[in-house]
């Protein structure tokens, strides 16, 4: 992109989670940082911590494995509602039931779900590590008024403490930067409040399109 006429047509608008969310290019449009962290710090007691890291790594039996990621990344009340994604024969009872069954398929589809896949996005969501320093020269490089923070304060999976710490030290709402945070939505926000997701992301692109270049 560095060889290319800098306009609005080569500034690309980047949404990410985690850990793709902290690798970021050198020139975009607008930067919408989706329930993600700067780097990781412990919310928990150590001795909670390390037998919950444990944990991860002992092999369980599949409806306990899907009962807590779906614990990690959805609010009870989401996962309870009635089945809201588009159907092609019937919905599902609840969007959890949904969700269960995508998952099962997906762990039961040969090459899909493999350990060696989940030990490096394991590792690399839990090393990735970007200190104030760097987040201010992020805000710095893209513009703060082109970067929005998005969270739910329901996230068990990445909590809530680490949005406001990644909105905080890319230079805060008084900086420029743009604050979505959301009362009791969990981890995977996008899908919770999808309708709503899709308009915050549209408003975004639109607005920063039409920012002259920086």
């Amino acid at each position: 992109m560095s060889h290319l006429p800098r306009t609005v047509h080569t500034r690309p608008s980047l949404t990410a989670r985690p850990p793709q969310g902290m690798l970021i290019p050198g020139r975009i449009c607008s930067l919408n940082l989706i329930s993600t962290a700067p780097r990781i710090i412990r919310t928990k007691p150590f001795l909670e911590n390390v037998r919950n890291r444990i944990n991860l790594m002992i092999p369980k039996e599949i409806d306990v494995q899907i009962a807590h990621v779906k614990a990690d990344c959805y609010s009870a009340e989401w996962l309870a509602r009635p089945d809201e994604t588009e159907h092609t024969i019937q919905p599902f009872p609840t969007n959890g039931d949904r969700f269960a069954a995508a998952e099962i398929s997906k762990r039961s589809s040969p090459g899909v779900f493999t350990r060696t896949g989940f030990l490096c996005q394991l590792y690399a969501a839990g090393f990735h590590h970007k200190s104030a320093a760097q987040l201010k020269q992020l805000g710095d490089s893209v513009g703060r008024e082109r970067i929005l923070v998005f969270h739910g304060t329901g996230d068990h999976m990445v909590e809530f403490v680490h949005g406001e710490m990644l909105l905080r030290e890319l230079g805060g709402e008084e900086g420029g930067v743009t604050k979505s945070f959301h009362e009791g939505v969990g981890h995977v926000g996008p899908v919770e409040i999808r309708k709503e997701f899709k308009d915050i992301i549209r408003a975004r692109i639109d607005k920063t399109e039409n920012m002259a270049a920086i």
